[in-house]
């Protein structure tokens, strides 16, 4: 359950070209999880606490039939206070955890889209030891595929919806990645210039994948929080949580080889 964000200065190859330069903010989220119904048992657990993040088909829950799309999805929210209009490029990574396929070759193609409701990350951990503020995934409190009125339990808040319009997609095999750590990014510059303009309110973000070729695939990525100190075991996965990487437009005033003199907008 931890945020935290790392704000540096770029300087842009084209700010010698053109006199522009940009001003990087690299956020990690304030919160994320991911939903399932891959099995009917999981439909109302939460997964706030948990490691991992997964994005993956159906095993034969929620009516979807076995090796069916989009059984688990991921959200993500990252607060952009710290972000000023305009932008030139915003971009979501993610680093990979594992694979969990029915074959070693899987297709994914995993898009992004704009929750349009607010949720809430919660406090479920699937991998004991629970950190400190965590418990397990059925008694625990937050969002879920399913909650209270929705057939769930009553400490659940159904998953919010979405936008069905994809902002962006990421298509890849499982045997491109180079191992634990390999990293996806997502183009995520109109969504993000959606939030700062105040076109619409920041909900966060869904990614799941509605392609299949019938059977089961899962792909994992590191969550926010991935602490080694609580999950020695997974020193061989990866070390890097999600991460959005925003470049504003930074307007200089005047510059010589001895000094950059600029107007920064903050």
């Amino acid at each position: 359950m931890r945020a935290a964000h790392i704000l540096r200065l770029a300087l842009l190859p084209a700010f010698l070209a053109s006199g522009a330069s940009a001003q990087l903010v690299e956020l990690a989220p304030v919160a994320d999880t991911d939903v399932n119904t891959s099995l009917d048992a999981r439909r109302n657990d939460n997964y706030g606490c948990d490691p991992i993040l997964n994005v993956a088909g159906s095993r034969g829950g929620g009516g979807i039939p076995y090796g069916g799309a989009d059984g688990i999805r991921i959200l993500l929210q990252f607060d952009l206070s710290t972000v000023s209009a305009p932008i030139g490029l915003a971009e979501l990574e993610l680093h990979l955890s594992d694979f969990r396929n029915d074959t070693s070759a899987q297709d994914f193609a995993i898009d992004v889209h704009r929750v349009t409701e607010a949720w809430e990350e919660g406090d479920g951990n699937e991998s004991p030891p629970h950190p400190g503020g965590c418990q397990g995934v059925d008694p625990a409190s937050g969002v879920a595929w399913v909650g209270a009125g929705d057939g769930g339990d009553a400490n659940n808040q159904t998953q919010p919806a979405f936008d069905p319009a994809i902002e962006s997609t990421l298509s890849f095999n499982s045997l491109d990645a180079t191992g634990p750590g390999t990293a996806y990014v997502w183009d995520v510059t109109t969504l993000v210039n959606g939030w700062i303009t105040n076109q619409y309110p920041n909900h966060g973000m869904m990614l799941r994948d509605v392609t299949t070729d019938g059977s089961y695939k899962d792909v994992g990525f590191a969550s926010r929080e991935l602490d080694f100190n609580v999950y020695p075991g997974l020193l061989w996965r990866t070390a890097a949580g999600p991460l959005l990487r925003v470049y504003s437009t930074v307007s200089v005033e005047s510059m010589s080889w001895g000094r950059v003199k600029a107007t920064y907008r903050q």
